[in-house]
């Protein structure tokens, strides 16, 4: 069974197709950009299978379907703004759009190029960057249930090794404290409390910060990838040049590196929110709270234990 990509990085992938031919490198005819806008307007989102691609010599695969759909070929399955399925060629007769015949370079520029690579991986890092915000809050929130401490958080230790990304960390998290009755100064001076937090909790800036500042690495690499002309070859038209230069715009590493990093990312916040799960559930660390957080018999209660089985298979399943 064929499965087809989501209709948000279909129209993400037309998005960047438009912005990249927009920037008059590509040899296209203004004629051209319209239609490509009339597809999102009018939520005519072609098919474009998951698999078949490995964007080495750009997405030609999944862009010949953004194609398909603007020439109206009946061999093109879309999804119409009534969310029915049906064929390029009508889905465009439905809304009174007529099928455009490409020019010369035309049908190259459309299926040469990043766009696809660029558009899921931008929707991707979006989504990214809302979890290390998360990640934070849940420190915050994990401080609190152990009845922590905002000490290790003081803007003194980012002062003294100021990375940008621990620095913007935790001052996030100490500001989401700083009203917080549930935290507390633990000095070590009362018994049976620990002199420091234990490092899921007391390192987490320090944790978090590197992972912030790749995740800022991957957005400058994907901002310049989405406003790139990335088809081959490509038109230099200044005022004292006009080439047709050859070249390998249309090579999707850059959107590689930019994902890595995400990757790499990801699998570090899933091992530090892992880590603070097991301190919250487990009695020997969790500070007087319940065992498994269960108010009844811990024994019968196997619901912590799976949510710390999972969270345990997210840090490692990248």
């Amino acid at each position: 069974m064929i499965m087809y990509m989501p209709k948000s990085w279909v129209r993400a992938s037309i998005l960047i197709r438009i912005n990249s031919l927009a920037k008059g490198h590509s040899g296209v005819r203004l004629v051209l950009i319209q239609p490509l806008l009339d597809l999102l307007s009018n939520d005519i989102i072609p098919h474009i299978p998951l698999r078949g691609r490995i964007s080495a010599s750009g997405d030609l695969m999944p862009l010949s379907y953004i194609g398909g759909a603007l020439t109206g070929s009946c061999k093109t399955l879309v999804w119409t703004k009534l969310g029915r399925i049906s064929t390029a060629g009508i889905a465009l007769k439905e809304v009174s759009l007529e099928p455009i015949i490409l020019g010369a370079k035309e049908g190259l520029a459309i299926v040469n190029g990043t766009s696809v690579s660029a558009g899921i991986a931008t929707l991707v890092l979006h989504d990214a960057n809302c979890l290390v915000i998360l990640s934070q809050v849940l420190t915050a929130m994990s401080t609190e249930a152990l009845n922590g401490s905002d000490g290790s958080l003081d803007p003194f230790f980012s002062k003294v090794r100021p990375h940008s990304g621990q620095r913007e960390s935790s001052y996030n998290i100490y500001n989401f404290l700083v009203a917080s009755k549930l935290k507390k100064r633990n000095d070590g001076m009362e018994e049976g409390t620990l002199p420091q937090d234990r490092y899921a909790i007391r390192t987490s800036s320090q944790w978090i910060g590197p992972v912030l500042e790749d995740f800022q690495v991957a957005t400058r690499q994907l901002r310049f990838e989405c406003n790139s002309a990335t088809d081959n070859p490509l038109l230099d038209m200044s005022v004292n040049s006009k080439r047709l230069l050859s070249g390998g715009n249309f090579q999707a590493k850059a959107v590689t590196s930019a994902m890595e990093k995400v990757r790499v990312g990801l699998q570090s916040l899933g091992q530090m929110l892992f880590a603070q799960c097991t301190e919250l559930i487990n009695p020997m660390l969790n500070n007087g709270l319940p065992p498994k957080l269960v108010a009844t018999e811990p024994s019968r209660s196997f619901l912590m234990s799976s949510l710390c089985c999972s969270s345990r298979r997210y840090s490692f399943s990248w």
